[in-house]
């Protein structure tokens, strides 16, 4: 019964004035790319990514595809040695998709 008067009440929604449709083109810049590895360790797989403005990208690729190639697993722990001017923030273990540390550059 709820079906039938929600039917003439939708009805009478869609009825009024035509809505004008707006047509518009989006920015496309800045293009992004993105960097990344996935490295299996033990019982866990870690990910490291880089996403930026594709200029900005560009201008550290060699720098982060190094860092990726330097990356070892011993012991089932993924081990690394930051590249010169990069920190690091230490994060906890993640779950799901939150981040869990981050290196930044100057």
């Amino acid at each position: 019964m709820r079906r039938l008067l929600a039917l003439p009440l939708l009805l009478a929604a869609a009825c009024g004035e035509d809505a004008e449709v707006v047509v518009y083109t989006a920015p496309k810049e800045p293009s992004w790319r993105m960097l990344a590895a996935v490295v299996p360790a033990g019982d866990a797989t870690w990910f490291f990514k880089l996403a930026a403005p594709s200029a900005r990208a560009l201008e550290r690729k060699k720098e982060v595809e190094a860092f990726f190639d330097a990356l070892k697993v011993e012991g089932g722990e993924v081990r690394w040695t930051l590249p010169p001017g990069w920190t690091e923030e230490k994060g906890g273990r993640a779950t799901g998709s939150r981040r869990c540390g981050r290196a930044t550059w100057s």
